[in-house]
């Protein structure tokens, strides 16, 4: 790892190990992105997290350099959600404990919401319905897909979405007016979720149950922000951060406005602009944990806490920022999410059972995006299977 070397003549510069170097770079190549970082997440009985990480290509669209390397921090958009919901159960008992608004009970909200969301709980705001393009017919993912009964005796069906989870209705994105309201405001942010939570909750929801709603993690971090007195990034970093040792973490767009001094997110024009992103190791510190946690060899959480999170063996059919599916491959449940800034893209695919999770970025986001991505996790899949029957 960290072993910068150059390919042929006319082949991206690549950082990292060689092997996942010559599968990502071809893939690069085909669907013309600036560049793709990629890692293998493996826990074992001795050494708990060994990842393999390699990044192809270059900060910025056009620029001979610099070339990214692994340790580049990337924006993971939606991947953030589990991030969030981790640090919500560390706040909260799950399972027959319900937190919501009442008074009754610890979460008990600075703002009294009308009788339309008295219902919600703190993870009806963190369970989400799947919404993965990983799932439709024809993807290169599709030929992993058979169905698996899981070990608690649930059947799930891959092509089934787990719409009916996510019962508040609120909306899935600010409205335009919300987004320049917001962009517009000087108070710090903390207050600002304080003002747009309060408008969210005054009135009727605006969606169906079911409906896939970034604006429920708004209002669960300002929950969690109230509870714990202190800014919501603040909660990351000593609820998450700190324990996981993820030292690369910060928020928003990575490079500094105008530099390339870390990847250019671009959009589906090719255009340049400025949540969470971080090194792939340090994200896969992170996922690490959640496998770790399954097998109760996890500080953060009880073994039971990563399986409600993981949304396995339950009538919601989701997770809280993790969709649940099953695959053959996989042993059963594996967990996945995508995100994207609509400048760069992400997605993780985690097999807990086997103790494996592929982890895919890029500083591109179009409508090839995803499917590109998906194709990496295929050839990182097949590079692992591999390697494990040599080891048998």
């Amino acid at each position: 790892m960290g072993s910068h070397f150059t390919l042929p003549k006319g082949v991206a510069p690549c950082d990292g190990d060689a092997a996942l170097c010559a599968l990502l770079e071809p893939i690069r190549a085909r669907y013309d992105l600036p560049s793709f970082a990629a890692a293998i997440v493996t826990i074992g009985e001795r050494a708990d997290v060994c990842t393999r990480i390699c990044a192809v290509g270059y900060r910025q669209r056009g620029a001979a350099k610099p070339a990214v390397t692994v340790n580049d921090r990337w924006h993971i958009g939606s991947n953030t959600k589990a991030m969030t919901a981790t640090v919500a159960a560390r706040y909260a008992a799950v399972g027959d404990v319900v937190v919501g608004f009442s008074r009754s009970s610890s979460f008990f909200f600075f703002f009294t919401p009308p009788s339309y969301y008295a219902s919600t709980s703190l993870f009806s705001l963190l369970n989400q319905p799947g919404r993965t393009r990983s799932t439709e017919l024809g993807h290169p993912c599709e030929r992993l897909l058979p169905q698996v009964r899981l070990p608690c005796g649930r059947f799930v069906d891959h092509t089934a979405s787990a719409a009916h989870s996510y019962q508040s209705g609120l909306a899935a994105n600010l409205s335009v007016a919300q987004t320049a309201r917001a962009r517009a405001s000087q108070s710090e942010l903390r207050q600002q979720r304080r003002q747009l939570v309060a408008r969210l909750l005054s009135s009727p929801p605006s969606e169906s149950p079911g409906t896939y709603s970034n604006l429920g993690f708004v209002v669960a971090a300002a929950m969690l922000e109230e509870v714990a007195n202190c800014s919501f990034r603040e909660l990351l970093q000593r609820e998450l951060f700190a324990p996981l040792g993820v030292q690369s973490a910060g928020f928003g767009q990575s490079n500094t406005a105008g530099r390339a001094d870390q990847p250019v997110g671009h959009g589906a024009d090719g255009a340049l602009a400025g949540r969470v992103h971080l090194t792939l190791a340090d994200w896969g510190r992170f996922v690490g944990e959640h496998m770790l946690g399954r097998r109760a060899r996890s500080d953060l959480l009880p073994a039971s806490t990563f399986v409600f999170l993981h949304g396995e063996c339950s009538d919601r059919g989701s997770g809280s920022g993790w969709i649940p599916l099953t695959r053959e491959w996989a042993g059963g449940l594996a967990l996945t999410h995508s995100g994207s800034n609509t400048l760069n893209y992400a997605v993780v695919w985690m097999a807990p059972e086997r103790g494996v999770a592929f982890l895919v970025c890029t500083n591109q986001a179009n409508e090839q995006t995803a499917k590109a991505c998906d194709e990496v996790v295929v050839a990182l899949l097949d590079l692992w299977k591999s390697t494990q029957r040599r080891a048998q």
